[in-house]
């Protein structure tokens, strides 16, 4: 394989761009097959069921090789980030909000549901992780019960001045 990729960091780059092209089109396959993902707090479970196969794992194997490998860092960090535009554009399409807010939001789901696909793999007791998706999915619920982000938006402002006049 190594004679269609320059370098063999070249080819985890593809590797990440190649899962992550699948990965989209299972959200899609998955929301049109299911109904889920119409709603915020869908995607913790949506995202569960994507991120934890082996190709998820083995894409957080790839960024955290990047940590010490120069060359598979200039080639993965900035496609991870173009992933994360990309996967930025749709949420915001989807779900409204500014482009910072909804990068908190997707991080936060995204980043949770990927280290509990780690915890999933290492560690006992598959349905108590599970549990922690249904849990981040029903905190996403009541954080925002119509599932847009312009109601996070105010919800967290009100937070942030009442920790300012306390």
């Amino acid at each position: 394989m190594l004679h269609h990729f320059a370098t063999r960091a070249a080819l985890m780059a593809q590797v990440v761009r190649h899962v992550f092209d699948n990965e989209m089109a299972e959200y899609e396959a998955t929301r049109v097959r299911t109904g889920m993902g119409d709603n915020l707090f869908d995607w913790p479970s949506l995202l569960w069921s994507v991120l934890s196969r082996p190709p998820g794992m083995a894409v957080l194997e790839i960024l955290q090789a990047t940590r010490s490998d120069p060359e598979l860092a200039e080639l993965v960090v900035p496609m991870q980030e173009e992933v994360e535009q990309s996967a930025l554009a749709v949420m915001r399409g989807a779900f409204g909000g500014d482009e910072t807010l909804a990068r908190t939001v997707m991080r936060l789901m995204v980043w949770s549901v990927r280290g509990l696909s780690i915890a999933d793999r290492y560690l006992p007791h598959r349905a108590e992780t599970e549990h922690a998706i249904l849990l981040l999915g029903e905190m996403m619920r009541l954080a925002v019960p119509d599932g847009r982000m312009e109601k996070m938006r105010a919800l967290m402002e009100a937070k942030a001045d009442g920790k300012a006049k306390g």
